[in-house]
C-alpha cells in the first residue's frame, strides 16, 4: 500500500462557521462553483450523447472527450474509473471556534 499523503486534523461544524464573514464568502464561492460544475457536466452529457450517436459507437457509457485547443479528442475508456475513497474525519474542533 501507498504512504498517506494527507493527515486529518478533525472536523469543524459549519454552524460554528456561520457567523464569520470569510466563511459566508467561501459559502457562496462553493455554491456558484457547484452550480457551474453541474451546468458543465448536463452539457458534457448531451454532448456526448450526440457524439455516440453520430459516430453510430456502441459503448455510450464509455465515451468521452476532451478539448485540446482547437480541436476536441474524441476516445473511449478502457478501464472503469475507481470510486473516490473516504477517510476518518477526526476529533471535533468546533469549540475552537
Amino acid at each position: 500500500m501507498s504512504e498517506a499523503k494527507t493527515m486529518s486534523v478533525g472536523v469543524i461544524k459549519t454552524d460554528k462557521l456561520a457567523k464569520l464573514t470569510v466563511w459566508k464568502d467561501y459559502a457562496k464561492a462553493a455554491q456558484d462553483a457547484a452550480a457551474a460544475r453541474k451546468a458543465q457536466t448536463d452539457a458534457k452529457a448531451k454532448l456526448k450523447e450526440h457524439f455516440a450517436t453520430k459516430l453510430e459507437v456502441a459503448e455510450k457509457d464509455a465515451l468521452d472527450f476532451t478539448v485540446e485547443g482547437s480541436t476536441v479528442r474524441v476516445f473511449i475508456n478502457l478501464v472503469e474509473k475507481k470510486p473516490k475513497r473516504t477517510s476518518n474525519a477526526g476529533p471535533d474542533l468546533s469549540d475552537k471556534f
